[in-house]
């Protein structure tokens, strides 16, 4: 999903194809001749699939020609390629090295994002603003002052301590998740710390599949947690997100709209409607 404001007006970038694969853009202001007067434009885009990346490209183009004036800022909540900040073996392409360049081509004045999945994409965008997970969720989320915040690993544990002050949640407790490299696959998760009768909220930046919280779901009911509830920024959920709310999994799923751009209240992109899962609009 592509969209513009501009005047006050928003409008959707229709998105297709040509006969031979290659996407198209239309950004539906008809025969009007190129509009001078503009001074800013705020773009924003829910990216799933590199045809979504190419539409970008494209639509950056088609309004920087209609209004030739404007300056551009660009809100992208979910940065895609962000997640391979680095290469994890030998011959491996540093992915989102090559997603920030795309990004910088277009000349955004400002480019606005929510929760990177670590440091290095917003140091390789341009203008970049990063919006940490405790600002999109501290306003919206009730007391958490029985909770502690649950770190599914230590790359996660800055992160949580953040979430933890904003939410005045009592601590954070981190798990340990081991993951091969070279696969992706995750090889085991486990958690030390005795928490028997507490409430906890697992907090992360991403879930796609969903396996790590559903193995670390299982470990904490059986160490006999009271309340268990999950808060991720981008929910992608690959595998649905019923795995995720299935007895013995999470009380309540937190999640934002930034890839199921459709997504609201308790209803996914799909429309399918689940009282455990709560979708934010952020874009």
């Amino acid at each position: 999903m592509i969209k513009y404001r501009a005047k006050g007006i928003t409008t959707f970038v229709d998105v297709a194809k040509f006969p031979g694969g290659e996407v198209k853009v239309n950004i539906n202001v008809g025969s009007k001749d190129a509009e001078y007067g503009i001074e800013s434009v705020e773009v924003s885009a829910s990216l799933q699939t590199s045809d979504d990346i190419i539409a970008l490209l494209l639509a950056t183009d088609a309004l920087r020609r209609h209004y030739p004036r404007a300056e551009l800022d660009l809100i992208l909540p979910y940065i895609p390629y962000a997640r391979q900040d680095r290469p994890c073996v030998n011959g491996e392409a540093l992915s989102i090295a090559v997603m920030a360049n795309l990004i910088n081509s277009c000349g955004f004045s400002t480019v606005e994002v929510i929760d990177s999945h670590s440091d290095v994409a917003p140091a390789l965008i341009r203008n970049c603003k990063n919006y940490p997970q405790s600002v999109v969720f501290n306003k919206i989320l009730y007391t958490f002052e029985d909770f502690y915040i649950v770190a599914p690993d230590a790359g996660a544990y800055k992160k949580a301590h953040s979430l933890a002050k904003s939410l005045s949640a009592k601590g954070v407790i981190c798990a340990n998740k081991v993951r091969d490299v070279a696969t992706g696959r995750i090889e085991s998760v486990s958690i030390t710390e005795n928490v028997e009768g507490l409430n906890l909220l697992v907090a992360d930046d991403l879930c796609d599949g969903g396996r790590t919280f559903t193995e670390l779901a299982e470990i904490l009911r059986k160490q006999n947690c009271a309340r268990l509830e999950l808060v991720v920024t981008h929910g992608l959920f690959t595998k649905g997100v019923a795995v995720l709310t299935e007895p013995g999994m999470y009380d309540k799923v937190y999640t934002t709209n930034s890839y199921h751009s459709n997504a609201t209240g308790n209803v996914d992109g799909q429309g399918i409607a689940n009282d455990k899962v709560q979708w934010i609009k952020v874009v």
